[in-house]
């Protein structure tokens, strides 16, 4: 057994509706933590740089800058207080209890001071909840069960395990394992390395579409973990892509248990299942999105054969021959040549357009201007080597006057197409490879 199905072995019962209520107020907590980074840290993408991560004893959102200084907070949930330590030496214990949002706010902010750290001026008011009540205004006294935080934290470090595994196996671009403070989860991103279409989804509640915008700008394929809601009563580990590739909600998925929720465009595995190390390792590394991924690579090999066969039944070859030959059987044989590709270059030719057709939709690259212009480039490569190409060859092979062969052999000029094509190709597979902003 590997550690992260150990991992998983040892999650302690988690049942929503009886954390719930301890839950609300550390979910608040974490806002205004959370807050205080996003404040005073540079912007990263994907708002990185607001998040928190796992410690072995709770959360932290590791260095924050402070002037010339630094400090950090760390919610230590083995202690229970909230730890503020600073670049100085200074440090500020807030012992964690039962008490208010409001309460909790004013001591986190009396212990900046007391260290000496600016009033970093966070908007003090929650997101990601349906009803936002300011920091300051939440003054119902919330509960606080150690031994459910305990709980909570187990189940953070247990899933860290998994998702650091989950993140190990990908060479390319990927975000830290980060606990989202707003939607209360942990998750973690894999991304393509291109750029996403312009976010056109639904906003969190008290969130604004900017801030989807930001989060969703590059493709990616993401895995995480919540404590589930009135709505969704278990905890979950859940998995998408953004945007969705087509195909993606009848991707297989394993264990048969993990099912996709068509509301919230995602794969889910509720955690009380016992076979979520099906899911998670390695599953959750491949499975989520593997049809979706087999039928675009799929896509893509059958756009690449077909250039590839276009490039082969490509009449410039012959249309090199014709110019230089003079027997007139040779000729009349590379004529045959040529009709008989002729039916070749047109099934190439749509099966070329037809995959680059599905592969934009696929990447969601249709309000992208490059695709356009790729397209266009295309259709005009085709339109130059049937209109001149094409009509060409077909006027020598349909002429029987000597005279008039030759003339309009010498007047063709093969490369025109050459040029053209291979100009036209090494333009597409640019604007594919760099994909400019046009």
């Amino acid at each position: 057994m590997t550690s992260t199905e150990r991992a998983l072995d040892r999650w302690p019962p988690l049942a929503y509706a009886e954390l719930k209520d301890t839950l609300h107020a550390v979910h608040m907590w974490t806002q205004v933590v959370g807050k205080i980074r996003l404040a005073l840290t540079p912007l990263m993408n994907h708002w990185w740089n607001s998040t928190l991560y796992v410690t072995p004893r709770g959360l932290t959102t590791s260095l924050i800058p402070s002037g010339s200084e630094a400090f950090q907070i760390d919610f230590d949930f083995i202690a229970h207080e909230l730890v503020i330590v600073t670049s100085r030496g200074g440090r500020s214990a807030i012992p964690l209890g039962a008490m208010s949002v409001a309460d909790f706010y004013r001591r986190v902010f009396e212990g900046l001071a007391r260290l000496g750290v600016p009033d970093p001026g966070i908007m003090a008011v929650p997101v990601e909840v349906a009803t936002a009540i300011p920091f300051l205004e939440d003054r119902e006294v919330r509960p606080y069960d150690r031994e459910k935080v305990e709980r909570f934290q187990s189940a953070l470090i247990r899933t860290q395990i998994v998702f650091d595994r989950f993140r190990a196996d990908f060479l390319g671009k990927a975000s830290p394992v980060q606990f989202f403070w707003g939607g209360f989860d942990l998750a973690s991103a894999r991304f393509s390395g291109r750029r996403g279409p312009a976010y056109a989804g639904g906003s969190a509640p008290n969130v604004h579409i900017h801030v989807m915008h930001e989060a969703y700008s590059h493709e990616l394929i993401a895995a995480g973990f919540w404590l589930g809601s009135e709505d969704s009563p278990e905890a979950e580990f859940y998995s998408y892509a953004m945007p969705p590739p087509a195909g993606l909600a009848e991707a297989p998925i394993r264990p048969e248990s993990a099912r996709w929720v068509d509301s919230r465009g995602e794969f889910i595995l509720p955690k009380s299942v016992r076979s979520a190390t099906a899911f998670v390792c390695p599953r959750l590394r491949a499975q989520t999105v593997v049809k979706g991924a087999r039928m675009y690579q799929w896509i893509v090999f059958i756009h690449i054969a077909s250039v590839m066969g276009l490039l082969l039944v490509h009449p410039v070859t012959v249309a090199f021959h014709l110019k230089e030959e003079r027997d007139d059987t040779r000729i009349r044989e590379l004529l045959e040549v040529s009709e008989a590709a002729s039916t070749l270059r047109w099934v190439f030719f749509g099966l070329t357009l037809a995959s680059g057709v599905v592969l934009g939709l696929m990447g969601s690259w249709w309000g992208t201007a490059w695709i356009w212009g790729a397209l266009v480039i295309f259709v005009a490569i085709g339109l130059v080597m049937n209109l001149y190409g094409g009509r060409t060859i077909d006027r020598i092979a349909d002429t029987r006057d000597d005279a008039e062969m030759e003339r309009l052999l010498t007047r063709f000029r093969p490369g025109i197409l050459a040029v053209t094509g291979t100009g036209g190709l090494l333009l597409i597979l640019y604007l594919m490879l760099f994909k400019p902003t046009l």
